[in-house]
């Protein structure tokens, strides 16, 4: 029986080919090592239903996708028996795409059980994370998160305490242990797990009333250690309703640079004083008495005033944004974090009515895709239309013994968005769609205060968002329905700038500075229908720097660059916009 268990092993491992092979110090995300309790109390038909449950998990397309996200995309795998005795039996395995995984499956399943039971206490939890631990130095592989993932049913009844054995692995390099209990009591051997087993950075125990609850459990289990989040489950329209707030508030920014411009005290031409015609007086004219020209004499016409109020503007601009899981329930229920990667862009145009006011109207659209941790993802479609009205008054007081310009400026903006999700269940994908529509309502203002080449200032906002997530429906396996959602936001903002206009031989540039604070009113914890939204960021720390460069007396283009800091996102946007006047 030994003989032919160590043969099918070794066939097993052979045909895993190349998979197993990885040049030694590889890199990997994650190594993992699978700590399985095959002591006396588990027959074998739990531990076929184990094996099945691990196998299962990485023939997931989840857990495929999962680990293609990773910053490199591959990680390594092995496996650890205990009961009394210790084996390792599964050597570390190179997993990096959907064929390694699946190979890894087929040895998975293959592996028996390695008979390490023995008369008396069996269960040696602390002997097996001390066996599992041991096999880390040794691995071809190297990374810099490595995890001990513990299966059993019960306390350690033998060998190393596991405290000891736990406390001793963490300051020999492994980053986390985590647990899975295959039990359905109450709650004895859980406790035994999060008290004694478990322990490093994120680390979690959770439990599986039965063997064949195994394979659900393991597989969140499993995902969760790839992905580096915690376990827990989480509403999609969560992560909607930020991606939404953050795509409409930075798609509507500074549309046309009307800001940027108004703060370096840059409105475009503006009326200009044109010197007359010359012409020359009808030869039919003969005097030249009472102040009459000679016929053919060249003479000045009357200066002409000529305005070009109208602007057309276009930009484009990229977006990307990372906010962090928000733990709700710790270990259960989470807003995961997620990536949001966008292109966005305008067209519109502006009328200046006169000296001291514009208007304008613009079309903006965005189109992105939010990467949920976990291998969830959504797809992102906006589009918005704008208006806004524009003041400026040039030397409108005086201040800091300088003249000073005062500027404000007035936006309303209605949004519509299109969002398609995938989210990953213990099943497969769960498929779903719904819309968003929102308004904003943006109010800003500011000095211009000019001290010789240099104009610097204040300048504050106030900005409203009021919308909402459509209720939907997913398909497909683990599919949920979900309430509507209301998207609700307040921002104050309070800033400083400071501009540097140049005059140079290619045309004016403006170089520009600034520094902003936000505070987001509606900052305390949302729930809908009792799914946990989440929180926004109740203050962000705003940095932006700019060039504008007015290359040809009826056009100008701008480069401008601005990041949003705050404790659960960090967001950076740079957009270039041009214009010209007619």
């Amino acid at each position: 029986m030994k003989h032919a268990r160590i043969v099918t092993i070794l066939i097993g491992l052979a045909s895993m080919g190349e998979m197993s092979a990885g040049a030694p110090g590889s890199d990997v995300d994650l190594r993992l090592s699978l700590l399985v309790d095959v002591s006396g109390s588990v027959n074998d038909t739990e531990y076929a239903l184990m094996m099945t449950g691990f196998a299962s998990a990485f023939e997931n397309s989840a857990v495929h996708a999962a680990i293609g996200r990773g910053d490199i995309g591959a990680i390594a795998v092995n496996m650890v028996q205990f009961a009394s005795l210790t084996q390792e039996v599964i050597d570390w395995t190179l997993v990096d795409d959907a064929v390694s995984a699946n190979a890894l499956a087929a040895i998975l399943r293959s592996t028996p059980n390695a008979g390490l039971d023995a008369p008396g206490p069996s269960t040696g939890i602390g002997n097996g994370i001390g066996a599992s631990a041991a096999t880390f130095p040794g691995s071809p592989f190297s990374s810099d998160r490595n995890i001990i993932d513990v299966s059993g049913d019960g306390v350690t009844s033998v060998g190393t305490p596991a405290a000891t054995a736990r406390d001793n692995a963490l300051a020999g390099g492994i980053t986390t242990i985590n647990g899975i209990v295959i039990s359905d009591d109450d709650g004895e051997i859980l406790a035994h797990y999060e008290d004694e087993v478990i322990g490093g950075a994120n680390a979690f125990a959770t439990s599986a009333a039965t063997f064949e609850d195994f394979e659900q459990e393991i597989l969140r289990k499993i995902l969760a250690e790839i992905t580096g989040r915690r376990l827990g489950s989480f509403p999609i329209p969560a992560v909607i309703r930020q991606a939404h707030l953050m795509l409409v508030r930075n798609g509507y920014q500074d549309i046309n640079s009307r800001l940027f411009r108004l703060r370096a005290g840059e409105r475009g031409p503006g009326p200009e004083t044109l010197p007359g015609e010359v012409y020359r007086a009808p030869l039919s004219d003969k005097g030249g008495k009472g102040g009459m020209a000679k016929g053919g004499q060249e003479l000045l016409g009357p200066p002409t005033t000529t305005w070009k109020r109208w602007e057309v503007f276009g930009s484009v601009g990229y977006f990307t944004s990372e906010v962090d899981e928000q733990a709700i329930v710790p270990g259960q229920v989470f807003v995961p974090g997620f990536d949001v990667d966008a292109i966005n862009g305008t067209v519109g145009i502006e009328y200046d009515v006169n000296r001291n006011w514009s208007l304008g109207a613009a079309v903006v659209g965005s189109d992105g895709e939010a990467d949920i941790d976990g291998g969830s993802d959504i797809d992102i479609q906006d589009l918005g239309l704008a208006v806004y009205a524009s003041y400026f008054r040039a030397d409108a007081f005086n201040a800091m013994g300088a003249p000073a310009d005062f500027w404000a400026d007035l936006l309303y903006g209605y949004n519509s968005g299109e969002y398609d999700t995938k989210r990953v269940t213990v099943g497969g994908l769960a498929n779903g769609s719904t819309d968003t529509s929102s308004h904003l309502v943006e109010f800003n203002a500011g000095l211009n205060i000019s001290n010789g080449s240099v104009i610097h200032g204040p300048y504050a906002g106030l900005a409203f968002m009021d919308g909402e997530v459509d209720a939907f429906t997913e398909t497909g396996p683990g599919a949920v329905s979900y309430p509507e959602v209301d998207i609700e936001s307040t921002v104050s903002t309070l800033g400083y700038q400071v501009s540097f206009p140049m005059e140079t031989a290619r045309g004016k540039v403006v170089p520009q500075v600034r520094a902003a604070w936000e505070h987001e009113f509606e900052d305390g914890p949302v729930t809908v229908a009792g799914l946990a939204l989440g929180e926004p960021d109740e203050d962000v720390a705003v940095f932006g720097a700019g060039l504008l460069w007015q290359f040809h007396p009826d056009a100008y283009a701008v480069l401008d660059y601005e990041g949003r800091f705050g404790d659960i996102s960090e967001s950076h946007g740079v957009v270039l916009r041009v214009g010209a006047v007619f």
